[in-house]
């Protein structure tokens, strides 16, 4: 479509023009999502493809209390958010779970820490330190290639594309 055809159809009441969106990381493919349910259309454009840098290969650490001053309220919505994309695109989709977030501190002593038969089997080794730094309740996972990949398709399925 040329451009002054897409002018012309957002001027005359036709079908407006999409939003045109650069990057199909996880900004941009939850932008063309959440436009997408206000019926809003759009185009991403990715020179590689959806979540192909950073959006794919991060950690995905969720935590609903770890910040304070101006970023403790956007910590706790970007929380409450994620668990409500989990249950819209499909928590298994997403690999987004709740889970207890430990620390533990591995050493040489031959004393191990009283606290260390509360560990999980996986964990291996000496430890002289241990301590839950978040629960079920506070901290999550999601795999951020995954979202942004359901991201899309949910997109393009709303969108009827």
């Amino acid at each position: 479509m040329s451009a002054a055809k897409s002018e012309a159809q957002a001027t005359s009441g036709d079908s407006p023009a999409p939003v045109v969106i650069c990057g199909a990381g996880i900004i941009g493919c939850s932008v063309a999502y959440y436009l997408a349910k206000r019926g809003v259309r759009s185009i991403l454009l990715e020179r590689v493809s959806v979540a192909s840098a950073a959006s794919g290969k991060a950690g995905g650490f969720l935590a609903l209390d770890w910040c304070s001053g101006a970023l403790n309220s956007l910590a706790r919505e970007s929380f409450r958010l994620h668990e409500e994309l989990a249950s819209e695109l499909g928590a298994d989709v997403i690999d987004y779970r709740r889970l207890d977030t430990l620390s533990v501190v591995f050493g040489n002593s031959s004393q191990s820490h009283s606290g260390a038969s509360d560990l999980p089997d996986w964990v291996t080794g000496r430890v002289t330190e241990c301590g839950l730094l978040g629960s079920q309740s506070s901290t999550a996972q999601v795999h951020p290639g995954k979202l942004t990949a359901a991201l899309a398709r949910k997109t393009a399925e709303l969108v009827g594309s």
